[in-house]
């Protein structure tokens, strides 16, 4: 009788062993299903966050891109601006003199200060293409 006990408790044994194996091996399978799940979701967060990274480098080109422009073209209407502004002055310096240099008649006085208001021949605007006042405004206001 001791022997039929015992192969019946080692009977026993065995099969809560081989449930607590088949217990194992569904529990393993879920885990290897989260974690294919959580792979295949690193490798997406991995590819968005590589084409995030790929769009704020495109967009940090354009930007500096976009700034150099900017400077580039300000730098020239503001080159543009001097050169047109020394001109001026020096117009107005030299009307000056012719004022100061005629009779004190005031009919010629007068003749003298309606030429001396600065005038823009068509010539000038148009083979510049540039409204040189619209363009000294308008850096006035960038520079404010």
């Amino acid at each position: 009788m001791n022997e039929s006990n015992t192969v019946q408790q080692l009977s026993q044994a065995l099969n809560q062993l081989l449930d607590a194996y088949e217990k194992l091996q569904e529990k393993n399978k879920k885990l290897t299903e989260d974690n294919d799940n959580l792979e295949n979701q690193i490798k997406k967060l991995e590819s968005e966050k590589s084409d995030l990274e790929k769009e704020v480098d495109n967009l940090s080109h354009t930007t500096s891109k976009q700034t150099n422009e900017m400077d580039t073209m300000l730098t020239k209407i503001e080159s543009i601006l001097s050169v047109s502004s020394v001109k001026l002055d020096e117009e107005e310096s030299s009307r000056n003199d012719a004022i100061n240099s005629t009779d004190s008649n005031t009919d010629e006085n007068k003749d003298i200060s309606i030429s001396i208001k600065p005038k823009t021949s068509p010539s000038e605007s148009s083979s510049s293409g540039l409204d040189l006042g619209r363009m000294q405004s308008l850096l006035n206001g960038l520079n404010n």
